[in-house]
């Protein structure tokens, strides 16, 4: 059953096709499996605004192996921020995507030692677009 989260920012549901995939994508990403992660997120997408659901699954899993492997931890929070940006392109209008976009746009700048500025700018500047979206 489809559900709308227009108006619930803190409510990314699943669409029940994704559910497995998601479930296996961190299952994998818990055992330190990232390749094989992302390529089993990669292989689910169809083009479409269910997507987000996936890049939402796949962006923190480079955000986690920037944690795994410091000597290229940079390259993998960009990539991790290149999924975050995917996620917001497959479902724009998504009130509850654009939310989980900011947070992983933190993610990014969070995980990055030179350059995160940008993306905490992305970030506020998505949160500052759904304020009004928002109500208070």
């Amino acid at each position: 059953m489809a559900r709308d989260n227009s108006d619930s920012p803190w409510s990314l549901i699943a669409p029940a096709q994704s559910t497995a995939v998601v479930t296996r994508i961190v299952e994998l990403r818990n055992k330190g499996q990232f390749d094989e992660a992302v390529n089993v997120g990669l292989h689910a997408t169809s083009g479409g605004p269910d997507d987000d659901i996936l890049y939402y699954t796949i962006a923190p899993t480079y955000f986690v192996r920037s944690l795994h492997d410091k000597d290229h931890s940079g390259d993998w929070a960009r990539l991790g921020a290149e999924y975050t940006q995917k996620q917001l392109d497959s479902n724009p209008r998504d009130i509850a995507n654009i939310f989980n976009v900011g947070l992983g746009y933190v993610a990014a700048g969070d995980n990055l030692d030179t350059g995160g500025c940008e993306y905490y700018r992305k970030a506020k500047a998505l949160f500052d677009g759904l304020a009004p979206r928002l109500g208070g």
